[in-house]
């Protein structure tokens, strides 16, 4: 999981086991609750959450992370359209 408030990489101020994610039906607002140490986000900080995976290997036209295939079948974490960002 990472955490970025306003463009920064927050993830070290991450309590990891603190993240809890209302995900809304019906195009309702998602919310998201955290707790951070050693900094206060401002009220109108923009904040993004990722998951994140380990890259095992890439080359110019593929790339294989560290998931079980039947993990991302049964949480559903792909689907057709969904935008990726990779860190190599």
């Amino acid at each position: 999981m990472y955490l970025f408030i306003s463009d920064i990489n927050r993830t070290d101020n991450l309590h990891r086991n603190s993240i809890s994610i209302s995900d809304e039906l019906q195009q309702r607002v998602n919310s998201a609750s955290f707790t951070l140490s050693g900094f206060s986000p401002n009220y109108f900080d923009d904040v993004k959450i990722y998951e994140g995976f380990p890259i095992i290997s890439s080359d110019s036209t593929s790339v294989t992370i560290k998931k079980l295939y039947e993990e991302v079948i049964q949480n559903n974490l792909f689907r057709i359209g969904d935008r990726m960002t990779f860190a190599i």
